[in-house]
């Protein structure tokens, strides 16, 4: 038994008939139907949401003339790996204390008119606040770039929208074709341009094509929790015995994109599991909520939320502990138990040693901090009540309950 650190919606074998046989698979294009549950005008496939980051900064780059990116201390490798691509010089921001969000005091002495982009990054499918960065792109004639890889399906309600912003269909993400990228351009003007910049990079690759829809058929078959036990967790235990940190959670990555046409018989299976996504969206908010109020009446641990305005798609839950201390205890116990259990991103940005020729080498106390305290519980639907229950009698037999609350009272979820 294996579950998946993060909720993805399950492929169906009659995901994979449809986009053989259905009419219906011939009745809307997979980016109409996505566009009108995002409610976007327009959106583009390529093939990863690393290339569709570095399509964004090249686009940016030619219309504006700038190179300068400002990106946030804790994020994922790949975002300045695609700046790096697109030939952009990275700034880092601090995150805000015991958050993902920028330190607005930082960010606002980085920002002058040489910046090409900010780039809030969304974590645990949870919209970051683009109030402020987006008021400091307009004064300085930048644009603001969300990155939502995490948070496919989240919906933000505050009217606030970033210029481009790009999801992730990669491997375990809330709507996974195996891999891809959605690039979404608000502006007539960054649309026209952005296509132009992909079609320099992308081609056609019959062979690549063939291996796609080969892992895809992999991805059905093995994304589920016996077959998650080969694929991932055998692997997963093996890093961890190793002391691979890196490659325990996946970030040992290359600096080369990868760049080719999104196979059609990828995108109509994706037209076919659409029809499930807003129900799975719906399902894994409320047992996020559900979980969330639990963990945070029993035990002494903060887990990341909503903004006002904002619903998240909540593919896992971002866990802040009191002390680093606390957070390797229950490492040590539950990472590699199978129950879902893992860290986000290792380090801060300028901690990566691949990533030292092209991250700049300053001290963020406030990212360091969030990867040293941080940890993810799965909110995959995999996790029965029975599994989470067992969760947390591992957290209370590490002495991290809360003293007026040891008991556990977990209702029932209906």
């Amino acid at each position: 038994m294996e579950l998946p650190p993060t909720a993805g919606l399950p492929l169906q074998l009659s995901d994979f008939s449809s986009a053989l046989f259905s009419k219906y698979s011939a009745e809307k294009s997979f980016e109409k139907a996505l566009a009108e549950i995002l409610q976007a005008d327009a959106l583009d496939i390529y093939s990863s949401g690393t290339l569709c980051l570095r399509i964004a900064f090249e686009t940016i780059k030619e219309l504006s003339g700038r190179t300068k990116v400002i990106i946030p201390a804790y994020t994922c490798p790949l975002v300045p790996i695609a700046a790096h691509a697109a030939k952009m010089e990275v700034l880092l921001c601090d995150t805000k204390a015991g958050g993902f969000d920028f330190d607005l005091s930082n960010l606002e002495k980085l920002c002058d008119k040489s910046i090409a982009a900010i780039v809030p990054t969304n974590i645990a499918g949870l919209p970051a606040d683009l109030k402020k960065p987006k008021e400091l792109a307009r004064a300085f004639g930048a644009y603001l770039i969300e990155d939502a890889a995490q948070s496919l399906g989240a919906r933000r309600f505050d009217f606030e929208h970033a210029d481009i912003t790009v999801y992730s269909l990669a491997a375990g993400k809330g709507l996974s074709l195996y891999d891809g990228g959605i690039l979404h351009c608000r502006d007539a003007e960054l649309r026209v341009k952005s296509r132009l910049i992909g079609a320099r990079f992308t081609r056609a690759d019959a062979f690549l094509s063939l291996r796609r829809s080969l892992e895809i058929f992999g991805l059905w078959l093995f994304y589920n929790p016996q077959g998650l036990k080969f694929v991932y967790g055998n692997s997963l235990r093996s890093h961890l015995k190793q002391g691979d940190l890196l490659k325990a959670v996946g970030e040992d990555f290359e600096l080369d994109i990868p760049a080719y046409e999104f196979g059609e018989f990828r995108k109509r299976i994706g037209l076919s599991a659409l029809r499930r996504f807003p129900e799975f969206l719906s399902k894994n908010r409320l047992r996020a909520l559900f979980r969330k109020k639990v963990l945070e009446e029993q035990f002494a641990l903060d887990v990341l939320s909503e903004e006002e305005g904002t619903e998240g798609s909540w593919p896992f839950l971002m866990l802040l502990c009191k002390t680093q201390s606390d957070r390797d205890k229950i490492m040590d116990c539950l990472w590699g138990s199978g129950l879902g259990i893992t860290r986000l991103f290792i380090q801060e940005l300028p901690a990566y040693e691949y990533l030292r020729a092209i991250v700049p080498q300053v001290s963020m106390p406030n990212a360091r901090d969030f990867a040293q305290r941080s940890f993810s519980i799965t909110n995959s639907a995999f996790l029965r009540e029975d599994m989470f229950r067992q969760i947390l009698s591992s957290l209370i037999d590490l002495g991290l309950g809360r003293s007026d609350n040891q008991k556990m009272t977990t209702a029932s979820e209906s």
